[in-house]
């Protein structure tokens, strides 16, 4: 079960990066929600529990890797290019 829960960690914080790539206080806000998410859940010895955390936490990943979309501003203007992953 650690090895789950440390391989979904790694793998949000993967995603964090790639999603929010160079925006960097969007990258600061994430770490800091995810290693709070897991310090706060840290001391859970159920498994049902565990592996409802580890459900939520995959399904929080799929929506961070397939919906968010970046909107950066391109100049002064107020012109955006939408950055979508496929």
């Amino acid at each position: 079960m650690k090895m789950k829960v440390l391989k979904l960690f790694k793998t949000l914080h993967r995603t964090r990066q790639s999603v929010f790539q160079n925006d960097h206080r969007a990258l600061e806000a994430a770490r800091q929600s995810i290693n709070e998410e897991f310090k706060k859940n840290k001391i859970e010895c159920s498994s049902t529990k565990i592996s409802e955390l580890l459900k939520f936490g995959t399904d929080v990943e799929i929506l961070l890797r397939t919906s968010v979309v970046q909107v950066p501003e391109m100049c002064a203007e107020q012109e955006f290019q939408r950055l979508i992953r496929a």
